[in-house]
């Protein structure tokens, strides 16, 4: 059954009016609320004048803020720097020996060093403090580095590398107790170093002990 706009029933009745003469403002402005619908007495009846309610402020989102305040928890202090720092004494010790010799020739390096009064004793002992002081520079180059590694895998407290001019043992000495504080571990290079220093000493006392030994031993009858 359907309607025409002469036959539409009640469009006199008060309030009632034809749907299809309204516009779309007016018949959607003329539903009920959805409180209404479901008969909880939450909607409101609109009065026709659609009411808009400005947006709540949002605080605006820094990613720039958050990113300064968030730091990585480090999980490793292991770099490479702090190895070559461990190792470059050593390699430097060794490599210096042959650059002695080859300037001051293989012979005249040990009458040298057993001369008091002879001039070329003292360049020999200058060139050996000079050839210190570059690896010392050496090294301290690497304790920056090994620093600025360690902030860049998150460490907030680090040694600094001016601790090496007392020596390299209290360098890593700090640097693992801050490493250990932060990520539970962090004592191998101290370890190694400590085992690098030790064993010629302990090489020397056994070869000290065992070579009259076997001399001994070799020449019984």
């Amino acid at each position: 059954m359907s309607f025409t706009g002469q036959d539409y029933p009640n469009q006199s009745a008060p309030g009632l009016h034809d749907p299809r003469a309204l516009s779309e403002e007016e018949w959607r402005a003329s539903l009920p609320s959805f409180g209404q619908q479901l008969g909880t007495g939450l909607g409101q009846a609109s009065s026709g004048a659609v009411r808009t309610e400005a947006a709540p402020s949002v605080a605006p989102f820094s990613t720039q803020d958050r990113l300064r305040s968030w730091r990585a928890t480090p999980t490793t202090s292991n770099t490479p720097w702090v190895w070559w720092l461990i190792a470059t004494p050593i390699l430097g010790g060794l490599a210096m020996w042959p650059i002695v010799f080859t300037v001051f020739g293989f012979e005249n390096v040990f009458l040298l060093l057993a001369s008091d009064n002879d001039p070329a004793a003292l360049r020999l002992v200058g060139f050996f403090f000079c050839m210190g002081l570059a690896i010392a520079a050496v090294t301290m180059l690497l304790g920056f580095g090994d620093r600025a590694a360690l902030r860049r895998l998150g460490h907030s407290r680090t040694a600094s590398p001016w601790w090496q001019l007392l020596s390299q043992l209290v360098y890593l000495i700090v640097r693992t107790v801050h490493a250990n504080s932060q990520t539970g571990r962090g004592a191998a290079p101290l370890v190694v170093y400590l085992c690098l220093q030790i064993a010629p000493v302990v090489l020397g006392v056994i070869a000290a002990v065992a070579i009259p030994a076997f001399i001994a031993a070799s020449s019984t009858p």
